[in-house]
């Protein structure tokens, strides 16, 4: 599933972008350089340009990488393997409005999901594609798993995408994307897992 037309993962790219109209985009303002290595399920505090940061608890193995899939798309954190099989972890923040428009709540979070997920039914293998609870200490949203019908050579059969709310309603929303072949449900669980646990830094915490 690399970004080409006709792919499951190129119209999930699209969906993504579609999904996010209505929210402010917040930008980056990473202190880490390019390419840092992860340590072992270390706290990584990513900071944001609003003063707040996003934390996620970072699997050992993997690398980060902080990059914009088009010139003119926001910025995100990509995680992929240092060694091993190949797959690749997309997570996107983004803040709300402060000029008095309407956050959206936990089910206008999971219509955004269902609507990216039903426009990619005709590029799955499933005929319907459930959508399941993302829920953490901090964290709420909603997800989905796809299975590329016809993956083209050196693309990801399995897509994860959801989004979720890290810090209630002055948080941050993390769009995300997993992207994994046949043996990598381990991957899926564990960035599922850092997702469920990331949490909303706010000036003044430790």
């Amino acid at each position: 599933m690399r970004a080409q037309t006709g792919t499951l993962e190129a119209e999930s790219r699209r969906n993504q972008e579609c999904n996010v109209r209505g929210i402010a985009r917040l930008i980056l303002g990473f202190w880490v350089s390019l390419g840092v290595t992860a340590a072992v399920a270390d706290d990584h505090t990513y900071p944001l340009r609003n003063h707040t940061g996003l934390v996620l608890a970072v699997p050992d193995g993997w690398k980060e990488e902080i990059k914009s899939a088009r010139a003119d798309a926001p910025q995100s954190l990509f995680f992929t393997p240092q060694n091993g099989p190949s797959f690749a972890v997309a997570v996107t923040p983004f803040v709300s409005m402060k000029d008095g428009s309407n956050i959206p709540d936990a089910n206008a979070i999971r219509g955004l999901v269902e609507a990216s997920a039903q426009r990619l039914v005709p590029r799955a293998v499933e005929k319907q594609l459930a959508i399941k609870p993302l829920v953490g200490p901090s964290c709420k949203g909603y997800y989905f798993l796809a299975t590329d019908r016809a993956p083209a050579p050196g693309e990801w059969k399995y897509l994860t995408q959801g989004i979720a709310r890290v810090g209630g309603a002055d948080g941050v929303d993390v769009e995300f994307d997993i992207l994994t072949n046949d043996g990598q449900d381990g991957v899926a669980r564990a960035a599922l897992d850092m997702l469920r646990h990331a949490r909303h830094l706010t000036p003044g915490q430790p």
